[in-house]
């Protein structure tokens, strides 16, 4: 735990209306948000969907800009940012605060940096964050928000279960159900419509809080997962041409780009791990470049002691132990978009991950996944 600043919950919420922000990728932030809706009911006076790349957190704090909450409760919960969004959420707590705002931070990815840690620290009241082995970002809201409330109930639990499952990978007999979430929010990765995308993954939370052992049987959801099983097929194949093994000290790591759309990031990275399988050689880490969305997943094999955050930080980005996530570099993001230039811009940046990359590996010893 990187930072833990904490007080009498009951007091800080005081019957205020609450905004919840939080993650727009995974099934842990819609836990969060469907956890708050049954916590607070109608008072949740909105719920926001942001991510760590900074187009997302501009749209976000647009969003919060038009809801103007006035000494109410902004719960960030499994949001983590680096040092080029400093600015933009310094302004963001900066507003909030003027405005008689309670500020609640609640993440479980490692922090980016000091200065990250020191702008958290000044304007939260109550602050839970820092790579954390135990609980998500779903779990750290019912722990610390639902529980002081006495509103750890059944479908507060089930939600926290059902988010730990997911972001740390393990498996259980919600697997099928997961998956058709996991799916569902996936079909909105290449929307480019930021209200659209808000809308959408509103109608998941609102159908996971509502009923958490049925939530596949909604419609929406349904149709949303078959969305995304449709261009799965051509992604997967398109994947596949564009998949590149390269052996770092002694680490075997699967790197594939898609050009033409983004493949949900364990889906992705689980078809690398097997492509690479196929070929006879076991991966220690897969990369997943989504070069419409400017960004690439690290994925670690789960007998593999590679650290992926450092790996990510590199590059500005950031992440846990066996998953991160970085942007693309910008002249190199442009010729992988470059029709004419992708082939040789695959080869550099295969060079430059090398290049940066190796330093911070250690030698695996032979025979073994060290």
């Amino acid at each position: 735990m990187e930072i833990s600043k904490t007080t009498d919950m009951k007091r800080l919420l005081n019957n205020r209306e609450v905004v919840v922000v939080t993650h727009l990728k995974d099934i842990d932030g819609i836990a969060s948000a469907a956890i708050a809706m049954n916590v607070f009911g109608e008072r949740l006076s909105g719920v926001v969907f942001s991510d760590f790349e900074v187009d997302a957190i501009k749209e976000a704090k647009g969003i919060l800009n038009k809801l103007n909450p006035k000494n109410s409760v902004i719960i960030f919960a499994d949001l983590n940012f680096n040092d080029n969004a400093i600015e933009l959420y310094e302004e963001t707590f900066k507003m909030l605060r003027a405005n008689g705002n309670v500020i609640i931070w609640l993440d479980h990815h490692t922090i980016a940096s000091k200065n990250v840690k020191e702008l958290i620290e000044k304007y939260a009241d109550y602050i839970i964050a820092g790579e954390n082995k135990d609980y998500c970002g779903a779990e750290l809201v019912a722990e610390h928000v639902a529980k002081p409330l006495g509103e750890y109930k059944e479908k507060v639990a089930k939600l926290a279960k059902m988010a730990h499952a997911s972001d740390f990978a393990l498996h259980d007999e919600e697997d099928e159900k997961c998956k058709e979430l996991s799916y569902a929010i996936a079909s909105y990765l290449d929307t480019k419509d930021f209200q659209e995308l808000q809308a959408g993954l509103l109608k998941f939370a609102e159908a996971v809080a509502k009923d958490p052992n049925n939530y596949d049987a909604d419609e929406f959801i349904k149709e949303r997962a078959t969305f995304y099983e449709e261009k799965q097929k051509s992604l997967k194949e398109e994947l596949g041409k564009n998949a590149h093994v390269i052996n770092l000290k002694g680490h075997t790591i699967v790197v594939g780009f898609n050009f033409s759309g983004s493949l949900e990031t364990n889906d992705s990275c689980d078809y690398l791990f097997s492509l690479a399988a196929t070929s006879g050689r076991k991966a220690d880490m897969a990369l997943y470049v989504k070069v419409d969305r400017g960004t690439g997943h690290n994925r670690v094999a789960d007998n593999s002691n590679i650290n992926s955050v450092p790996l990510a930080q590199i590059f500005g980005g950031n992440g846990h132990p066996k998953a991160s996530a970085f942007p693309i570099p910008g002249d190199l993001l442009n010729e992988l978009r470059n029709p004419k230039m992708k082939e040789v811009a695959k080869q550099n940046f295969l060079k430059l991950i090398e290049e940066k990359w190796e330093p911070l590996l250690t030698q695996k010893n032979k025979g073994t996944n060290k």
